[in-house]
C-alpha cells in the first residue's frame, strides 16, 4: 500500500512538471514566432489627397470680378497647381505619412500591420488639407480620418495644427520641411456638438 501511495506521488509530480514543460514550450513558441495581442494592432490606410487652399482661392474672388466664372477657375487652378508642387515635394523627400503615424501608434505599443485582415482597428486617412494666406506666411494643416475599433465602431478623427512654421515656399521646395509640416501630428476625436 505505501509502494502504490509512492508511485502515486511521484506520478503526481511527474505529471505537474509535465504540464509545467508544455505550458514553457507553448509561451516560449508565441514569443518565438511573433504572436502579438491582436488589440494592439492598427492597420492604416491613406486614401487622401493633399490639397492646398490658399494663393489662388484669395485670387478667384478678384478673378472673378474681373474675368467672371473663368477669372474663379483660374484661381482654383493656381491651387491646384501649388498642391501639385507640395505632392512632389513629399513624394521627392521620401515621407511617408503612414510610417510616420505607426511611429506614433509604436509608442504607445501598439503595432502597425499591413494586412487589415489581421488587425483590431483601422485607421483610413481621409483628407490632408494645408492652408496660408499667402508665400512668406505660414502653413496650417488639417488632416481628418475614420478609426475603426475590434467592435465596428466607426469614430471621426481630426488633428489641426496651429501654425506649423513651415512656409508655402518651404513646403514647395525643401525635403526637410516635410517632416516638420506633419510633426507633433496627433488625431484626436471629433467633439460631436
Amino acid at each position: 500500500m505505501r509502494l502504490l501511495a509512492k508511485k502515486m506521488h511521484l506520478g503526481r509530480g511527474l505529471l505537474k512538471l509535465g504540464l509545467l514543460f508544455n505550458l514553457l514550450v507553448f509561451l516560449s513558441g508565441c514569443s518565438l514566432f511573433g504572436y502579438k495581442n491582436s488589440q494592439n494592432t492598427i492597420h492604416i490606410e491613406n486614401t487622401a489627397t493633399i490639397k492646398y487652399t490658399g494663393k489662388g482661392a484669395g485670387a478667384s474672388f478678384a478673378l472673378m470680378g474681373a474675368m467672371g466664372p473663368v477669372g474663379a477657375a483660374i484661381g482654383v487652378a493656381i491651387d491646384e497647381g501649388i498642391s501639385k508642387d507640395i505632392r512632389k515635394n513629399i513624394e521627392n523627400s521620401g515621407f511617408d505619412l503612414v510610417a510616420h503615424l505607426c511611429e506614433q501608434y509604436q509608442k504607445q505599443a501598439i503595432d502597425c500591420v499591413s494586412d487589415a485582415e489581421e488587425a483590431q482597428q483601422i485607421l483610413v486617412i481621409q483628407s490632408i488639407d494645408l492652408t496660408s494666406k499667402g508665400s512668406d506666411d505660414w502653413m496650417q494643416l488639417k488632416v481628418k480620418a475614420i478609426h475603426t475599433d475590434s467592435s465596428a465602431i466607426e469614430t471621426q478623427l481630426v488633428y489641426q495644427s496651429g501654425e506649423t512654421k513651415v512656409t508655402l515656399e518651404q513646403a514647395k521646395e525643401k525635403a526637410d520641411s516635410v517632416r516638420n509640416l506633419f510633426a507633433g501630428i496627433n488625431l484626436q476625436k471629433i467633439n460631436s456638438k
